[in-house]
């Protein structure tokens, strides 16, 4: 499967995907690519928590859908990445309260 991240954190993230529903609670794997076909985190153990359709409309032959995963026994290694991703991809509150002072 194929999809767009819509929010991340070190525990999990939501994505956006199209076809069918994914089975609750199985396990999977996920590799997360970056803009520019960059390999970023390979092999994120984890399983789907929900999976629900987000538009009436299908788009083709399959509907859209978003779905929770969380992530459960990342390495060390994985979980360091993961942080790194999460802090270079977004502002901290602090950043954010510098900016609005100025």
């Amino acid at each position: 499967m194929v999809a767009r991240i819509i929010d991340i954190s070190r525990n999990g993230l939501t994505v956006r995907h199209f076809g069918e529903k994914l089975p609750l609670h199985a396990p999977l794997e996920l590799d997360i690519v970056l803009p520019g076909g960059e390999d970023f985190l390979t092999e994120l153990p984890g399983f789907t928590i929900w999976d629900a359709e987000i538009d009436s409309e299908a788009r083709g032959y399959y509907p859209t859908r978003q779905c929770g995963i969380e992530f459960r026994n990342l390495t060390g290694a994985q979980k360091s990445y993961m942080k790194s991703l999460i802090c270079h991809y977004t502002r901290s509150d602090k950043s954010e309260e510098k900016a609005d002072s100025h």
